[in-house]
């Protein structure tokens, strides 16, 4: 199941707000989670059968406020590779092409517990864990 309404309160409500709704690609919870947003089409199969999810690649903004979240994600990514348990919102754009993407609609049922970083070629990826209801975290949706 999808919303199309406010991304920025979801994260809110999971506890952990975005730093700025116009360019954060996603948060740090108050227990220090990190919550990555992320494409749906960034979910891939390797190999062996495992799920990952591209959460960087070599598409990166040259300015602007793409840089911002750029620079926050790489942080995320840290954090992640020093144990911060990690989760990520799976969006869909309406402009799936063009830079500045707009987020369409997001995910509401579930959320992808990462899991180890891992590089896939160019990119940067969250082996994906478990996927969790949304109830797990805001008991009342």
């Amino acid at each position: 199941m999808h919303s199309t309404g406010g991304i920025t309160e979801f994260f809110r409500r999971l506890g952990a707000p975005l730093r700025s709704p116009l360019w954060s690609w996603g948060p740090v919870g108050n227990n220090g989670q990190v919550f990555l947003r992320q494409r749906e089409t960034d979910v891939r199969t390797d190999e062996d059968g495992r799920e990952y999810v591209i959460v960087a690649g070599n598409d990166r903004p040259a300015g602007g406020r793409g840089q911002n979240g750029w620079t926050e994600r790489k942080r995320h990514i840290e954090m992640i590779r020093a144990g911060a348990k990690c989760f990520v919102i799976l969006v869909v754009s309406d402009t799936p092409d063009l830079p500045g993407r707009r987020i369409s609609k997001f995910n509401v049922s579930e959320i992808v517990e990462g899991g180890e970083v891992v590089r896939k070629g160019e990119a940067t990826c969250v082996m994906v864990a478990n996927r969790l209801p949304v109830s797990a975290f805001i008991p009342s949706m």
